[in-house]
């Protein structure tokens, strides 16, 4: 922020702060709130600046606060995405052992690794190992356990060294690290047991099963939900019908979906969730109970630093990987900034898991590309990303692939983010309030062609920003896009494959984060609703998006695919209409942030927009 901005938001939140609720969004407006000067970081929370009187447009997908939306449309639920199902915050812990019990020493040259694992292994029935302000040797893998936390004491002050890659530690291969493994990691799977076999097709939309046997599932209990393809038709339906899937999926278990039961009846149940695919017998459909071996397990307040080295290249990395939790549910890593790594965090075969305030950075040169994958999730659903702040250009920045269904990402910041989808049926994934920083390359994917496209159906892009129109991707990537607030210069789409496509401005767009309007409408009022802290950076910044207003269009392709599609093409309209979007305090000047209430007298008010206007032309000039 330049000198002119700051003492523009000064001038800002000091009126805020003297006239009050009403008219914090008139201030705003007057003194540049488009600026993103941060108010709401400025003011303290018990002064409630809440209104803005900005132009919005809202979304035919949605609506102001969600009338518009049904589940067998193009949009799913995404508010379940994260911890605990997005229904309690990460907790806030307190070290019960330290690594120093067990013979860590911060600032020397030890190896401390076997300290690390007896410190967690002490923990036998979880708890919290604390690793104190400091330099930290590793040289070999650290193993989570179910319950443990590995806290630091902040990532500016706890720093993990890691002098090695995993080649040099357990031997190199033919891309032996270039997918897998990492230096902290947890491991688990779901003992959930059998509770019967669906009986009857169900549509994408819909809560009803019927199941073989209801005698081993009560209501409240969480179960899973699971589908196995074998002849290919399965994948052809992540992809709506519309486009093939590739050959190499056919066999997998393509569907994996977790939900609470809300009745049981004979010979039914009835899920809290609506079903994001179809269920159908010819692919096993079958109802387990969820009972995840490994959950709370948690990484936090620390950095993770590797040496310096050149990236040797795409699948030629050598396995400077920092983060791999595999088979976890409702786990966590946060505040964790990683330096100089081939891989920083990845996900997979893992269930509501939030990564939260991840920094990857490098801190000398490493090439075009510094590493393969920066934040990666495969195999699993309903896990959050959010507040990320990606400074350098992986191969791939974002990745979301095999199967995994549900995920969102939000609230981060990259400098050019490429949003990989990387094949393999990533289904119904949510990219909402993102800032791509540079924004030439947003659709640069990889994975193998016999995947796939690039995407599965109901790939959703809400409120995406960046420095340049972007360009939107090839027509056969992936069916049934929706593209919401993404700012380009492309006024319609081509594609024959169904996208649905509303053309405003990121920053016109009402609610301008789909997850916490959908956590809102679910759960109630949520404050900052889990939202990015020191790592993120709400997009809308970086100019405005495309020209045209509203009018979702919906192009070529029929709806084949059971379940089919929301609305109608070219829909009109949603015009600027003022819709309440949730309250969260990462939205800078608080712009759209809640109930848009009177305004105070407008003498007053036009007084100090000329005083204030006349203050920030004459701090420009001094600037």
């Amino acid at each position: 922020m330049g000198s002119r901005e700051r003492r523009v938001s000064a001038y800002t939140c000091v009126m805020a702060r003297l006239l009050g609720d009403a008219s914090k969004g008139l201030v705003c407006a007057l003194t540049g709130c488009a600026l993103s000067l941060g108010c709401s970081g400025s003011v303290p929370e018990d002064t409630a600046v809440r209104t803005q009187e900005l132009p919005s447009v809202t979304s035919d997908l949605w609506g102001e606060a969600g009338e518009l939306f049904v589940p067998t449309g193009r949009i799913m639920d995404w508010s379940y995405a994260g911890y605990q199902a997005g229904e309690s915050p990460l907790p806030e812990l307190t070290p019960d052992v330290s690594v120093t019990d067990f013979g860590a020493v911060a600032d020397d040259a030890g190896d401390d690794t076997d300290a690390f694992n007896q410190a967690i292994q002490s923990l036998t029935n979880g708890g919290v190992v604390g690793v104190p302000a400091g330099r930290f040797v590793i040289r070999a893998r650290v193993t989570l356990t179910d319950g443990v936390v590995l806290q630091g004491a902040g990532r500016g002050a706890t720093e993990l060294e890691i002098p090695v890659n995993l080649s040099d530690v357990y031997g190199a291969g033919d891309r032996k690290w270039s997918f897998s493994g990492a230096f902290i990691e947890a491991k688990g799977s779901d003992a959930g047991k059998l509770v019967g076999d669906v009986t009857a097709a169900a549509a994408r939309g819909t809560r009803v099963l019927e199941l073989s046997d209801t005698s081993g599932v009560s209501v409240g209990q969480w179960v899973r939900v699971i589908q196995t393809d074998g002849d290919g038709s399965l994948m052809n339906r992540l992809h709506a019908d519309l486009m093939p899937a590739g050959d190499d999926n056919t066999g997998d278990k393509g569907m994996e979906f977790h939900s609470r039961v809300s009745a049981v009846d004979a010979g039914s149940i009835t899920l809290e969730r609506a079903l994001p695919l179809d269920v159908e017998t010819r692919w096993a459909p079958q109802v387990f109970g969820f009972e995840p071996r490994t959950t709370d397990v948690g990484l936090e307040h620390l950095s993770i630093r590797f040496p310096e080295t050149t990236y040797p290249g795409h699948f030629l990395e050598l396995g400077y990987n920092a983060v791999h939790f595999s088979g976890v549910a409702h786990s966590w890593v946060r505040d964790v900034a990683i330096y100089n790594a081939d891989y920083g965090v990845n996900i997979s075969s893992s269930f509501f898991v939030t990564v939260q305030d991840v920094l990857l950075d490098t801190t000398a040169d490493r090439g075009s590309s510094v590493g393969h994958h920066g934040l990666n999730n495969g195999h699993g659903g309903d896990n959050l990303f959010i507040g990320f702040d990606v400074n350098k250009r992986f191969v791939h920045d974002l990745t979301n692939e095999w199967y995994g269904t549900g995920v969102v990402f939000t609230q981060g910041r990259g400098l050019d983010l490429a949003m990989d989808h990387h094949r393999a049926a990533p289904y119904t994934t949510l990219w909402t309030e993102l800032d791509l920083g540079q924004g030439k390359r947003p659709f640069q994917s990889g994975g193998s062609s016999n995947r796939g496209p690039h995407t599965a159906a109901y790939d959703t892009l809400w409120n995406l920003s960046a420095q340049d129109d972007m360009d939107l991707p090839p027509d056969d990537y992936g069916p049934r896009i929706n593209f919401v607030g993404f700012r380009t210069a492309a006024t319609e789409v081509s594609s024959p494959y169904d996208w649905w496509f509303e053309g405003m401005a990121p920053e016109d767009l009402d609610p301008p984060n789909l997850w916490l309007a959908q956590r809102e409408k679910r759960l109630g009022p949520t404050g900052s609703g889990g939202a990015a802290g020191s790592g993120g950076s709400a997009a809308g910044a970086g100019g405005s998006g495309a020209a045209a207003s509203g009018g979702a269009t919906s192009s070529g392709g029929s709806n084949t695919a059971t379940g089919g599609s929301a609305g109608s093409s070219g829909a009109a309209s949603a015009g600027a209409s003022s819709g309440a979007a949730p309250a969260s305090d990462d939205s800078g000047c608080g712009c759209r942030t809640g109930s848009r209430g009177s305004t105070p007298a407008w003498p007053l008010l036009a007084l100090l927009g000329l005083v204030l206007c006349r203050r920030s032309r004459g701090a420009e000039r001094d600037a």
